[in-house]
């Protein structure tokens, strides 16, 4: 019995490159089921499931690709999970209550997490004295509210989009800016 020639081959149903045996019609066993269930060979275009794009499946590593992008991944997931909780609005209070059992300070954590990136965000020091302590810096909001209905939103999302809007300043002088309406040696006012 002889043993078939090795020569080089691809796959019939992905085109990828086969080194081995000159039989061997398929680089896996997945490529062959797929080729056996009928699934179209590669490369071959899919729609999005959220925004109807046209993705290209070019290669075995796309082939369960069922959106165009990450936005489009998680928006199909949010509006998934917004189903679920409307069926099921008694086990939403159920895991939120295992939630804070399990980690008391979720909250904390994640707010001082948000509070952090907000101030690496913004230079991480004092504008005036250059202070870079992140317990006595604060984040100041330079079109003051005063006079105003609601405050500006503190979350970090709001400073990403509105960077110039903001300031940090040190404890002793963003008293100094509220009490005086101004900061004394420098242009800063309220």
């Amino acid at each position: 019995m002889t043993k078939p020639l090795a020569i080089d081959l691809f796959c019939g149903h992905c085109r990828a490159p086969i080194n081995g045996r000159s039989d061997k019609k398929y680089c896996n066993p997945r490529c062959a089921q797929r080729h056996k269930n009928g699934r179209k060979t590669m490369p071959f275009e899919r729609k999005c499931l959220v925004c109807y794009a046209n993705i290209l499946i070019a290669n075995p590593s796309d082939a369960n690709r069922k959106y165009c992008s990450q936005k489009c991944a998680k928006k199909s997931h949010a509006k998934g999970i917004g189903i679920w909780n409307k069926l099921h609005p008694e086990r939403i209070g159920h895991y939120r209550a295992q939630r804070v059992k399990k980690n008391a300070d979720l909250w904390k954590e994640q707010a001082r997490s948000e509070r952090r990136r907000i101030l690496e965000l913004l230079g991480g020091r004092c504008i005036v004295c250059s202070v870079d302590n992140p317990h006595w810096l604060h984040v100041d909001y330079i079109p003051t509210t005063r006079g105003e209905m609601h405050r500006h939103p503190r979350t970090l999302k709001f400073t990403r989009e509105h960077p110039e809007l903001f300031r940090i300043l040190c404890a002793n002088h963003h008293y100094e800016l509220t009490l005086t309406g101004k900061i004394e040696g420098t242009e800063i006012v309220q």
